[in-house]
């Protein structure tokens, strides 16, 4: 596609205990785990030698971190943009997926049939992530001139996968983010191709 820039959006490395629990971390500032470093760092080699004019990432720490190593490769700064946060839990927040089937399973069932517009108590629903996500997002890839670098969350990463390609809700976690992975996004105007979805580079 004629004047196409590339836009790299990763997920941040790993967080929390080696091997434990998957749980709901939302907005809780989480920083990378031993193993999160390490694939903070193959994300920074792998950048080397690629041409970026800008490397942007989520305030929470763990984007933060990650966003550091690559940006360090490229011989830049990166820039945290608030509204890339994780999507909010409310009183999911920190709670493993068993528990929150155990202590809310009505809600966890309605949060199943209705992915879009569905919120725990004090959180918000992907469509609300999504609104302020693609907003920060299409804001940070309109201001630089070149292809750049995006550090975000697997919720994040989701809906604007989600939006760009046109899918369901229903279909949202069909698309498998992995910590420290990347996807090569093509993007001219407001047009985009997804050229590849969670590489994780040393895998």
């Amino acid at each position: 596609m004629k004047g196409e820039r590339t836009v790299y959006l990763m997920r941040h490395g790993h967080i929390g205990e080696e091997g434990g629990p998957k749980r709901y971390t939302g907005i809780t500032d989480t920083p990378l785990s031993a193993s999160g470093h390490k694939q903070a760092r193959a994300l920074a080699n792998w950048f080397c030698g690629r041409s970026v004019s800008g490397v942007y990432c989520s305030g929470l720490s763990r984007c933060v971190q990650t966003a550091a190593e690559i940006a360090a490769a490229l011989g830049t700064t990166p820039v945290a943009v608030r509204a890339l946060h994780e999507i909010r839990m409310g009183e999911w927040e920190g709670r493993t997926f068993e528990e929150i089937r155990a202590r809310y399973p009505e809600a966890y069932v309605r949060r199943g049939k209705n992915v879009a517009d569905f919120k725990p108590k004090g959180g918000e629903s992907f469509s609300e992530c999504e609104a302020r996500a693609w907003e920060a997002f299409t804001g940070v890839i309109e201001a630089p001139v070149g292809d750049v670098a995006v550090v975000a969350h697997a919720g994040v990463n989701r809906v604007l996968l989600r939006r760009m390609l046109g899918m369901d809700y229903q279909k949202l976690f069909c698309l498998r983010q992995d910590y420290g992975c990347i996807n090569v996004i093509g993007c001219a105007g407001d047009a985009f191709t997804i050229r590849l979805l969670n590489f994780v580079p040393g895998r």
